[in-house]
């Protein structure tokens, strides 16, 4: 990579968002395996159930460790419906030896370049009291399984389950740290959250999870004493329950989250075809409502989340959208990490554009983000990481920085007046990938 590419890219490592008038809920939305596989009056053939799925409108279906993947996803393609994830199961023995039906190698490589989820049930009897060990040792095994799906673009994700070795989102995300994979992330499980931990508190669970989340598992379900719960209150088709997992969806977008959300049917006593077209028509109300709810930010929308907007612009590449961000004055200025300046917004918009000429960016994340705020003005600081690839070269860069913000807010509309990056003590800015993530 040339260092002027390198100059251009460090200059906007942190930054901040808006509601724009296109926001839309428009991540990908598919239904679990058990969708077709457990509720009554599914259709029998392979062949009818991915028919069934399309015309719903769903965009995809899950496939399952106890499939047929072959037959399934060819079924699948002849509808022209896609397989966003697949469900399986690594074991630790009582031995200390890490197992799983190696057949996920060869599914793995039929879905290269297919944008395929690996959800990961971990299952342990003799380390449940003793995850210290435990946690190195499927560690291990799930970095071997990783490096081998990296080179056909698969990630891999835990998928926390009540009863089994991992239970919580916690567990999950302290697993993903030690395993340190950029394809390695954790799957916010609703059904199974409300279960184990209960719904107090999600949001700052949330929040923690956001940098690894690879997928949100949602479903209808009933708010209280969730943990005293049995599984038909916990698992509703959607719209169904009193927990409000519209504002869950909500929060997930207005924190940057671009990943598959997953619909659980899990054991739903209801028919097939009525219970999924009940969830697909709510998710439909909650794009309309999503897109009506963010047209006008609201006078209530925080600094904070404007910042997480932000950061998700950049896996968009808009110019457009990036140079809204800030104040539209001769005056909005922006110190580069390299200590160069640019001062108003028609060079900020340059800066934007000779950036996402040359690069991609794949994953943004705040960390440490601190925000405060005095009437229409804020303050904000973070460490702000990029994970990019370069448009000609195809090779990866890691970009860190640290960068503070200056807010102002106009009609109800936050802007940056003011934004200034600095190297991070000991951490190089730019470096190239190797496949882990801090």
């Amino acid at each position: 990579m040339k260092t002027s590419i390198i100059v251009v890219l460090i200059s906007f490592l942190c930054g901040s968002p808006i509601f724009s008038q296109d926001k839309q809920l428009d991540n990908v939305f598919y239904c679990f395996n058990n969708g077709i596989r457990t509720l009554p009056n599914a259709p029998k053939s392979l062949a009818d159930q991915a028919a069934l799925i399309k015309k719903i409108g769903f965009d995809g279906l899950s496939g399952h460790i106890s499939d047929d993947y072959w037959a399934r996803r060819k079924a699948l393609d002849k509808a022209g419906v896609g397989m966003p994830e697949i469900y399986w199961g690594m074991t630790l023995t009582d031995d200390g030896q890490i197992e799983y039906k190696e057949e996920i190698k060869e599914i793995i490589k039929d879905s290269k370049d297919l944008n395929l989820l690996v959800a990961l049930f971990l299952n342990a009897k003799k380390y449940m009291n003793h995850k210290s060990e435990g946690d190195k040792i499927f560690a291990d095994g799930i970095q071997a399984l990783a490096d081998f799906a990296a080179s056909y673009h698969v990630d891999v994700a835990i998928y926390p389950h009540a009863n089994n070795y991992s239970e919580t989102l916690a567990h999950s995300v302290k697993m993903a740290k030690q395993i340190n994979r950029r394809n390695v992330g954790v799957i916010f499980n609703t059904c199974h959250l409300l279960k184990v931990e209960g719904e107090e508190g999600w949001q700052e669970k949330a929040k923690q999870a956001l940098p690894y989340l690879f997928m949100v598992s949602i479903n209808g379900a009933d708010s209280g004493e969730t943990q005293k719960m049995g599984w038909d209150r916990l698992i509703q088709p959607l719209g169904q329950g009193t927990f409000d997992t519209y504002e869950l969806v909500k929060f997930f977008k207005d924190n940057g989250y671009h990943g598959k959300f997953g619909l659980q049917c899990y054991n739903i006593k209801q028919d097939c075809k009525a219970a999924l077209t009940q969830s697909m028509n709510t998710w439909r109300t909650y794009q309309k409502r999503y897109a009506e709810e963010t047209s006008i930010e609201p006078s209530g929308a925080t600094a904070e989340s404007f910042l997480q907007a932000w950061a998700s612009g950049f896996g968009k590449g808009s110019v457009d959208d990036m140079t809204a961000f800030y104040e539209d004055s001769k005056d909005t200025f922006v110190i580069q990490s390299t200590g160069r300046a640019r001062k108003g917004t028609a060079d900020i918009r340059k800066e934007y554009q000779s950036a996402f000429e040359e690069v991609v960016f794949e994953r943004v994340t705040l960390g440490d983000l601190t925000v405060r705020q005095q009437g229409d003005m804020a303050w904000a600081t973070c460490r702000f990481k990029a994970l990019t690839s370069h448009r000609v070269t195809h090779t990866k860069w890691t970009l860190e920085v640290y960068t503070s913000f200056v807010l102002k807010r106009f009609d109800n509309t936050w802007k940056i007046v003011l934004e200034q990056s600095t190297p991070i003590a000991g951490v190089p800015r730019v470096s190239p990938q190797e496949s882990v993530r801090q």
